[in-house]
This record gives structure tokens, sequence and C-alpha cells, in this order.
């Protein structure tokens, strides 16, 4: 189970990393 829950704490982490990316850059080419 903790291996469980980690893998769907990694899936999570990857969902949200490039989105902050994305935001970051959309956030820079406004400059």
């Amino acid at each position: 189970m903790r291996s469980d829950s980690l893998f769907s704490a990694v899936n999570a982490a990857v969902q949200i990393t490039p989105m902050r990316f994305l935001q970051l850059l959309l956030e820079s080419a406004r400059i």
C-alpha cells in the first residue's frame, strides 16, 4: 500500500510540475 500511495504522489507531482513550468514560461513571455 505504501508503494501505491508513493506512486500516486509521484503521479500527482508529475502532473503539477508541467503546469508550473508552463505558467512560469507564460509569465516570462509576457515581460
